[in-house]
């Protein structure tokens, strides 16, 4: 939507790296907010006042709208931030799910040695709770599919 977020685009708080998919393919430049109203319109206007319905990986709490079924990204409780994360980013598309139920069946694997109590069992436990810190890969996927080992 024009004018865009023109005065943003050099904005550090506002750039993350991101796959080339989710921003072209499936973000594109949409910005869908809560209240349409509140959207800043020019560098005069506090964008700071809108709540965007796509979840900010820096400010948002990600567990309170995300959550997993195996390998499938879900909205927690309905949440709409969620629904629209999900939909604007592809997190469900068909090489994501590929991928992440790759890594989800090596860490069922790994999970069922720390219930047989095997020698390392410790180590698993140790090495799954960093697979669970917020800038790990599939980190939600893990918290949500192993929240005993976190």
């Amino acid at each position: 939507m024009k004018p865009g977020y023109y005065w943003l685009a050099y904005d550090f708080e506002n750039l993350f790296f991101c796959c080339q998919i989710c921003n072209q393919v499936y973000k594109k430049n949409y910005f869908p907010l809560a209240d349409e109203s509140k959207r800043a319109n020019s560098h005069h206007d506090d964008h700071t006042l809108e709540e965007s319905l796509i979840l900010h990986p820096a400010f948002d709490a990600i567990d309170e709208h995300l959550t997993f079924e195996a390998e499938i990204a879900k909205p927690k409780n309905g949440s709409r931030k969620g629904t629209e994360t999900i939909k604007r980013t592809g997190l469900n598309r068909e090489l994501l799910l590929k991928e992440r139920l790759e890594h989800l069946k090596k860490l069922r694997f790994l999970a069922k040695g720390v219930e047989q109590n095997i020698a390392y069992a410790d180590e698993i436990r140790a090495a799954f709770k960093e697979w669970g810190k917020f800038d790990s890969l599939f980190s939600a996927m893990v918290r949500a599919n192993f929240p005993s080992l976190i």
